[in-house]
This record gives C-alpha cells, structure tokens and sequence, in this order.
C-alpha cells in the first residue's frame, strides 16, 4: 500500500491535471436520513463548548503548507467556474472550525453538516491565520491575473466584525479576488450587516447570502435549509422564492458550472439546500466517509516530499528514468 506522503503527493498530482484518485476513495457509509438524526443531542461537548465533533482536525496556519484549497478537493463545489461573469476563474476553498467561529444563533448549529465531515482540515482563527491567508491570496491574484473565486467558508463563519474587515482589505489588495459564501449573521447584527453592505459596495466580487430559517420572510441575498425530500420541498417553495440548489438535485455538477448563489440576477432568490443525509436523485453529490477515517493532523508543518537530485527537461524524462514504459495520459500529465 502506497504511504499516506505518497497518497498525498498523487492527490494533488492527478487533482491539478482533472484525474481521480479511485484507488484511495474512502469507502462511504450511511449517512442520517433526518434533522433529529443529523443533530447532536443536547449536553454534547460540541454544542456545549461551541467547537466542531472532530477536534483532531482543527490546525494552526503554521501546520500546513496552505489555507486555500483547490475546489477539486469538494466534489460540489468543482474546481473552476465554466458559466457566467466568473467563467474561468479557479475555485479556491477557506475552511475554519465550525462552531467555534459561528454564531449561537445559526439555524443548524446543532446539525451542521460538518459532524458529518471527518477529514476536513479546520483552521484555527488567529493572526498567524490573517497573515498566512493574505500572502496566499496575494500569490495566488499573481498566479491568475485574469481572476479568481473562493468559496469562503465550507465550515466556519465571520468570527468578528474585524475578521469581515480583513477581507474587506483583501478585495482592496487583489482585485483579481472573488469571494462567495453564506453567514448565519443576520441583517442587524454588525456582522450581518457589514456582510450585507459588502454585497453592494463591491458588486460582482463579494455574494454572501444570509442563512435564514425556511419560515422567514423572504428578502435578498438569503440561503436556506431544508429538511423535507427534494420532491416535497419543491412543491413547498414554489411560489415561496425559493430554489433548491441545482448541484444537490444533480441537475448540474457542481457550483462551478451553476453560478447562482453568487449571479446578480438571482439575488431576490433564496437558494434552499438539502439537510445534511436527505437522500438526493442519482447522480447527486457523494455521501461521506467513515468517522474512523478523522485521523489527527501532524503536529509540525508538512515538508514537501522530496525532489530527485537530478533535473528532468520533460515529463517524459522523468518517467523513463524511473523504468515505466507506459502511464495513463491523466496521470502522465499531472506528474
């Protein structure tokens, strides 16, 4: 069996050039089919102390090589944008520690879809985490001049209002930077409306939508979950506003190649999305994998796997000096 650097190393080889990584897929289980199912019960230490069910997997900046992930990483969110003013931008993802940086008042803080997220990497919010993160996204504006997007957010939320302001700065620093998520911050709050005033002082580069209850009354730039199969949920919204998410429904296959959460043109839609283990049509996204596989994050920052002495002009080189006639084209060209 190939080791966990080796794994590693041919992730991020066959991720950048669109090949799979079949071989090391994790065998998924079950998943809950309700809220009651999904959500913690009361007295859990991570209700309680207002931090994720997996604290192995929480991390300092310091600890890994980068913050931002390529979207291929997250098989709903994609890994570029194909369709709208974003097409061709590259899909980066920032991941925080869910609870920890939400607010009490969020909808689904009991059953948030990261207890049923096991090998996510969390980071924890503190200036090392500020510092790292800007110098990434002010390497990666250089890297693609043209634009970007992150997906601010998977886990976690605006842990301050000097934490909104932060990104604010960014948006200011590359403006090859788009940004798009979803807060449990409501309109009032600080936060909330620090996050909502940002939707129009930099229209087209900030589309953050408020997560709201389905009973709310609907306005602008909201988000919501659903509880109900997809087939009663859709009778339910119709006329309501609502629209539940394309990429959950398999009706496109991933938020790379549907744009509505962040579209203009879609703002006065509320975008509902499945809760967490609600049994999706065919071709929707994956379950998840088994908790056993939450192994914990290594203490020092990961070293780059070691280079060969010897320099290669081309892949092609590389791979006759290592005795191999023949690789599959994917993984010829991610080498």
């Amino acid at each position: 069996m190939p080791s966990e650097r080796t794994k590693a190393k041919l992730h991020f080889a066959l991720g950048q050039s669109g090949g799979t990584m079949s071989r090391f897929r994790l065998v998924p289980v079950a998943e809950p089919t309700s809220r009651s199912e999904a959500a913690l019960r009361h007295g859990h230490p991570a209700m309680s102390e207002g931090r994720t069910v997996f604290p192995t997997r929480v991390c300092d900046a310091g600890q890994r090589d980068h913050i931002l992930m390529r979207g291929f990483h997250n098989s709903k969110i994609g890994d570029r944008i194909t369709k709208g003013a974003w097409a061709g931008f590259p899909i980066f993802t920032v991941t925080l520690e869910e609870r920890a940086t939400c607010p009490r008042s969020c909808a689904v803080w009991d059953a948030c879809y990261g207890n049923a997220m096991p090998v996510a990497v969390r980071f924890r919010y503190n200036d090392g985490f500020l510092l790292s993160l800007e110098e990434e996204l002010v390497a990666v504006g250089d890297r693609y001049p043209l634009g970007f997007a992150v997906r601010a957010h998977v886990l976690g939320d605006f842990v301050s209002l000097d934490y909104v302001r932060h990104w604010q700065l960014w948006l200011e620093l590359v403006p090859q930077l788009h940004v798009w998520g979803y807060t449990a911050h409501q309109a009032g709050t600080p936060v909330g409306d620090t996050v909502r005033f940002m939707n129009d002082l930099y229209p087209g580069r900030w589309a953050f939508r408020h997560s709201v209850t389905p009973g709310t009354e609907v306005t602008d730039w909201q988000a919501s979950t659903t509880w109900e199969k997809p087939t009663q949920a859709g009778r339910a919204l119709r006329g309501a506003g609502g629209l539940i998410c394309p990429a959950e429904m398999g009706a496109t296959a991933a938020c790379g190649s549907c744009g509505l959460c962040w579209s203009p043109n879609a703002a006065s839609t509320r975008i509902v999305f499945l809760g967490h283990g609600i049994r999706r049509p065919k071709g929707a996204r994956p379950r998840k994998p088994d908790a056993k596989y939450a192994r914990p994050i290594p203490a020092s920052r990961n070293t780059p796997p070691a280079l060969p002495s010897e320099r290669f002009a081309t892949v092609e080189a590389f791979i006759a000096s290592r005795g191999v006639t023949k690789l599959p084209p994917a993984k010829a060209r991610g080498l």
